[in-house]
């Protein structure tokens, strides 16, 4: 493909939606491709550090942030917020509590 001329591949938003956690809404995001396939391969021996990679991308922060948050919050709270990650990024069937107004492609 030559500069200017069009892509047959459109790029497509995120999906996008919130999650309410502790009192606070807590924006998220679905995983690209390329994130949920790292997460298949990369953490297949890793649980902890599987989690840590999907709440970084998901909210857009620093892994040393997401792995503190997750530390320091209740197995159930950071939970909702994993899950709903998950579930948004397709890689779970059964909708999660607390995600609010479902998948909304913006990001």
């Amino acid at each position: 493909m030559s500069i200017g001329t069009p892509s047959k591949l459109p790029v497509v938003a995120l999906p996008a939606s919130s999650v309410e956690v502790g009192g606070a809404t807590v924006a998220i995001r679905s995983l690209s491709r390329k994130e949920a396939m790292h997460v298949g391969s990369a953490f297949k021996e890793d649980l902890d550090g599987a989690e840590v990679f999907i709440l970084a991308k998901g909210c857009d922060i620093p892994e040393a942030e997401a792995a503190a948050w997750r530390d320091a919050t209740s197995v159930e709270e950071a939970g909702k917020v994993i899950d709903a990650i998950v579930y948004l990024s397709g890689l779970a069937t059964a909708p999660v509590d607390g995600v609010k107004d479902g998948p909304d492609p913006q990001v």
